[in-house]
């Protein structure tokens, strides 16, 4: 497992930088068939000048270098690989998948490949197909091979082109790419929508993916009529949760004025906001929470979510899906109300309002994300300010429990009491901290840190904010009253950040692979790389048929913030289209998270009890429902396949009136458990509140510590 693990993190690393560096030639979506499920294509090869395949190139010499000193086993078979991905950005190419599923061995997969201009395509056909039988497909040649889970690999050489599919209707359907039958991609009516859609934001495309919302609907219901453990149907649950009103999912990212510059549009049906979409769709952006960002911040992202409307949202998702674990989250109130002094749903939600913004200043002295501060405008701000202290003070009381000291402090800064919690005797390097500015509410992880940012919280008129950026302005200026989100990232900060690590580790790749020297093309004296480098800046926006974002900027630090952001949105999605059909084998695992959700209340229930009977534990779970404590829903567990009342077995140690809470472990001492014990496992509850799912054999050791009068106790 360990060298498989290897093998992946190599290819995939050093693969993706390839592909990222990629910088005109062929459209390979014209060789996709119309119904193509999931499509990246990669244009405008780069030339030995570009510096990004020069850092690329020393990167994998490097590599190839260092594999060869620890004289690693797979050097050898890795080599040819690590080849292959040096050459792959100057070509151009495109991968499809058609079509994915799930068997007992894993997921499989229908996927076809074209890559154009690759030198000397012979050698790599035979490279990955050694020796291997070859089958006609109309005008293509291709050999074929077995991989190790049980698909079947063609693969083959056409023209100055070599072609791939996995599954014997990928290749099908290749070769019908080479002739003049079937529709194309690029002729499909919802690809060139979007497509023309992320056109219109301006830039060339050197890279773009794209996403079949109706293909992925439609593998995602499969999957789900197919089980029988799933007790809703695909419309019910397509309704529910919304991706059957994705129509598509298009991301493009090129060359511009600017830099780089790229846009994302996710289609969707007129008016749809159900489920997973009302992410989505959310309020207009308050510009003037952007005034509380100073002109030369390190970076920025400020956007809205209604955190209320969400909880209502899953509420009713759930009730449509799961109406049996509804009454499990509608206890949510009650049982926050009574521990904390306030319902999370109800009261905290609804406070938080709904616009955030978080950023990071040079002048809060953090390095990475230590200086980040996070702004919100609640809908009372002195509500949330007592809340918050009111978690301070039950977190302190519980900590006791633990043997911990949490401290709830005070400092005067200004005109402002900057609020910040303290921990004791461990060396816990943050005191995270709150403070209320007007009717705003700001936090970071050390007051400092806030006390640093105050003068611009509490003046946000005055002069040298974020808005006073040309191009910030210009890009929220476009479609204004539908801006829902912006990113920004300073390039200048960034590199000064980054340069240094760039150069360590550029001049050790070549030093390690015996290069002839320094290569100033790959990586360029600092001043020079400052230069060139431009703000990054990022606007999403609502739109009346779905959701776009657009972006621009140039440098290191810009271009990881769009593969760390937009870059892995696709993938991701692309990913989702391959592995969702094992959506109905995760049910399993979402009965475990509602078991253990039930025992965590049945856990902070038990504490209640006690904080109210000297520290003296209930003698049943009854008493807690009995005291409505509890929902009597609670103490049945989904996994519970006997349809008992009870599905979870409380641990009574034998002590008069019941156990006591110092006289346990907190942390090894078991409080409760589901049963019965499947041969899978169990989840467990211990006294200081946290819940474990248990192996069999881990169950084992932890059944020694229950008294020898529980039916489960070990010799």
């Amino acid at each position: 497992m360990y060298d498989e693990t290897k093998k992946a993190l190599i290819l995939l690393t050093v693969g993706w930088l390839a592909l990222a560096s990629t910088a005109t030639g062929e459209d390979v979506a014209r060789r996709m068939p119309a119904d193509t499920l999931s499509y990246v294509g990669w244009e405008h090869p780069a030339t030995k000048d570009d510096p990004h395949w020069r850092f690329l190139n020393t990167s994998i010499e490097a590599l190839q270098a260092f594999l060869r000193a620890a004289d690693d086993a797979d050097a050898e078979a890795l080599s040819p690989i690590l080849e292959f991905v040096r050459v792959l950005p100057r070509t151009s190419g495109g991968i499809g998948i058609l079509d994915a599923g799930y068997t007992a061995r894993g997921p499989t997969i229908e996927l076809l490949g074209v890559i154009n201009g690759l030198p000397d395509p012979r050698r790599w056909e035979a490279l990955f197909v050694p020796g291997a039988p070859a089958t006609q497909f109309g005008q293509l040649q291709l050999r074929q091979r077995t991989l190790p889970e049980g698909s079947e690999l063609f693969l083959g050489v056409h023209e100055d082109r070599l072609v791939f599919a996995i599954g014997e209707q990928a290749a099908q359907a290749l070769a019908r790419g080479f002739t003049d039958q079937g529709a194309r991609l690029v002729d499909d009516a919802e690809f060139a929508f979007a497509r023309g859609r992320v056109a219109k934001m301006g830039g060339s495309r050197k890279f773009c993916a794209y996403v079949s919302g109706k293909q992925l609907a439609r593998l995602v219901n499969q999957a789900v009529d197919a089980d029988s453990d799933v007790a809703v149907d695909s419309d019910t649950l397509s309704d529910a949760l919304g991706y059957g009103a994705v129509r598509s999912l298009y991301w493009q990212h090129g060359g511009g004025p600017r830099g780089s510059t790229g846009g994302m549009f996710v289609h969707l049906e007129q008016g749809a906001s159900q489920g997973l979409l009302r992410l989505m769709r959310q309020r207009p952006l308050d510009r003037e929470l952007l005034k509380c960002v100073p002109r030369d911040a390190t970076w920025a992202q400020a956007g809205t979510l209604d955190y209320a409307g969400l909880w209502e949202e899953l509420l009713r998702v759930v009730g449509q899906v799961a109406p049996d674990s509804q009454a499990g989250l509608m206890t949510a109130g009650p049982m926050t109300k009574q521990f904390l002094g306030f319902s999370i749903p109800d009261e905290f939600l609804p406070a938080l309002g709904d616009q955030w913004l978080l950023f990071d200043a040079p002048q809060h002295g953090g390095i990475i994300l230590t200086g980040m501060v996070v702004v919100l405008e609640p809908r009372d701000a002195q509500a949330l300010d007592g809340m918050i202290t009111r978690l301070g003070e039950t977190l302190a009381g519980l900590a006791v429990h633990a043997e911990m000291r949490l401290q709830q402090k005070a400092i005067r800064h200004g005109e402002h009491t900057i609020h910040y919690w303290l921990g004791g005797g461990l060396p816990i390097p943050v005191a995270p901290a709150w403070v209320r500015v007007g009717d705003r509410m700001a936090f970071g992880l050390t007051p400092q840190t806030l006390a640093a940012a105050l003068p611009r919280l509490a003046e946000p008129e005055r002069a040298g904010s974020l808005l006073d950026r040309p191009d910030v302005l210009a890009a929220l200026e476009r479609d204004r009253e539908r801006v829902v989100g912006l990113r920004f990232v300073n390039a200048k900060v960034g590199e000064r950040l980054l340069y240094p690590l760039s150069l360590l580790a550029h001049t050790a790749a070549v030093s390690f692979s015996g290069a002839e020297g320094v290569d100033f093309g790959a990586l360029p004296p600092f001043p020079e790389v400052l230069a060139a480098s431009r703000d990054l800046v990022s606007v999403s926006r609502n739109v009346p048929d779905g959701y776009t974002m657009e972006y621009s900027g140039s440098g290191l630090a810009t271009n990881l913030a769009v593969l760390g952001g937009e870059g892995l949105l696709v993938p991701a999605a692309s990913g989702v289209a391959i592995l969702l059909p094992a959506l109905a084998r995760a049910r399993e695992t979402a009965r475990r998270t509602v078991s253990a959700v039930n025992l965590r209340s049945i856990g902070m229930a038990a504490h209640i009890y006690a904080n109210e009977h000297n520290d003296r534990l209930p003698k049943d779970l009854q008493t807690l429902v009995d005291r409505q404590m509890i929902t009597p829903e609670t103490l049945r567990s989904p996994r519970d396949p006997s349809g008992n009342a009870v599905s979870y077995r409380w641990v009574v140690r034998g002590r008069p009136g019941g156990s006591r809470l110092p006289d346990l472990d907190p942390a090894n001492d078991i409080l409760a458990y589901e049963t019965p014990i499947s041969h899978a496992g169990t989840n467990v509850l211990f006294v200081d509140g946290h819940v474990q799912w248990v192996e069999p054999d881990e169950w084992e050791r932890l059944a020694k510590r229950l008294p020898k009068d529980d039916p489960e106790w070990r010799e």
